[in-house]
């Protein structure tokens, strides 16, 4: 799957990459290792984020969605778009 959206974590050993197939994947780095999958929207991911401690990210897809994963893998929440906003 080709990336459209990449975030460091805090202490830049992880990049969280967002790409076309909706996943969500968190690489090692330098190695690009995978070290988790999340399946998170229905269409590409166009946006990703950590946050500051590196126990949550999020991802915003072109399905309208932004959801917020624990590092765990649950999904913690769905934000869906309103009608009418942006």
């Amino acid at each position: 799957s080709r990336a459209r959206s990449a975030a460091f974590s805090e202490d830049g050993e992880q990049v969280l990459v967002g790409g076309d197939d909706g996943r969500a994947r968190v690489r090692a780095v330098p190695s690009g290792e995978v070290r988790q999958t999340f399946n998170a929207h229905a269409g590409p991911i166009v946006s990703t984020a950590f946050s500051r401690d590196g126990k949550r990210a999020w991802t915003g897809g072109d399905d309208r969605q932004t959801r917020q994963w624990s590092r765990g893998g649950a999904e913690n929440r769905r934000f869906p778009r309103e009608h009418g906003v942006g």
